[in-house]
Formats: C-alpha cells, structure tokens, sequence
C-alpha cells in the first residue's frame, strides 16, 4: 500500500521504528520486547519479540528480526530459529522516500503465511483490510505524536506491484 503524507521521513521512521510502543496503538499486537540491538553500517538491526493476536481465538509470540535504517527504510522478518506455533513465515517492510516540498511516500509490504491451511484461508479473505488497518494505526499515531498533515491514500488495484507482492505471501 502506497500513500503521501506531509509528515517528513523522520517522523514516518520514528513511529515505524519504536517498536517496543507496538502495543499502545497498533491492532493485533499484544507484546513487544526488544533483547537485543545491535548497529549496521546502514543503522543498526534488532531482534524483537512480538505478541499477536485476537485472544482468546488466535495468539502467537514470535522473534524478528527488523533492520533500521534511519529515515529511509524499516524491515522486519521471522528470525528463522523462532518462527513460533501459527506462522511460517512474516515480512514486513516501510519505505520513506522524500516527494518534493513537504512530503513523503510511504510505501508499506507486508507478506505473511500460516502453518495452518485453514488460518491461511480465513486470513486471505481479509488480507486487504489486515493491511490497510495496520498502515492506518501507524498514520494515526503520526497524528497523535506530530499533528495532522495533509495525506492521501492511495488506493492500489490487487495488480499493483505492492499488493501483489504481499498477497504472493499467501
């Protein structure tokens, strides 16, 4: 999902960034405990675990490992030793790319996929929505950190390069 916000790149990475603040304002997330950090040439890298779930139906705990770079890119994936009972596999990638005067693009991936067929199944009928409401949780904490900017969503077909490469994961 792709959208332009007059939030600057170093506002978008801040809220994306805060990963241990997960819990206080985006849908689904029960935990979040950063163990370890440690720096990269391009930022630094982490490893977190995270709580997901909507209790008591569905809850998963699993470790990533996300890839800071400061005011261009975040990037989480399932740390391959703790992939936990439900998921298989997760990404999950911010891009913050300067647009002209006063804005950015935002460009949001997310792919995921369950162990289970059935999780899968229910899962794929809502993806879109799972998507959307995440990207929304993070603008709106934006709005509550930095004040409301002038932003528009840009609605992209199932045939677009970023919805198709999240729905791959499915």
């Amino acid at each position: 999902v792709s959208t332009q916000s007059t939030w600057g790149p170093s506002e978008l990475y801040s809220v994306v960034a805060d990963v241990e603040k997960y819990p206080q304002f985006l849908p689904w997330c029960t935990r979040s405990v950063i163990q370890q950090v440690a720096p990269i040439a391009e930022g630094k890298e982490m490893t977190a675990v995270l709580g997901v779930g909507f209790p008591p139906f569905f809850q998963e705990e699993y470790t990533s490992q996300v890839t800071l770079n400061p005011e261009v890119a975040v990037s989480a994936r399932l740390h391959e030793q703790h992939t936990g009972q439900l998921l298989s596999s997760l990404t999950c990638e911010w891009r913050f790319t300067p647009h002209g005067e006063g804005s950015t693009d935002l460009d949001f991936r997310l792919g995921f996929q369950f162990r289970s067929t059935a999780h899968q199944s229910v899962t794929q009928l809502v993806f879109d929505r799972v998507v959307d409401t995440m990207q929304e949780a993070f603008l709106d904490r934006c709005q509550q950190l930095y004040g409301p900017p002038i932003h528009s969503k840009l609605d992209l077909s199932k045939n677009s390069p970023a919805t198709s490469w999240a729905s791959g994961w499915l």
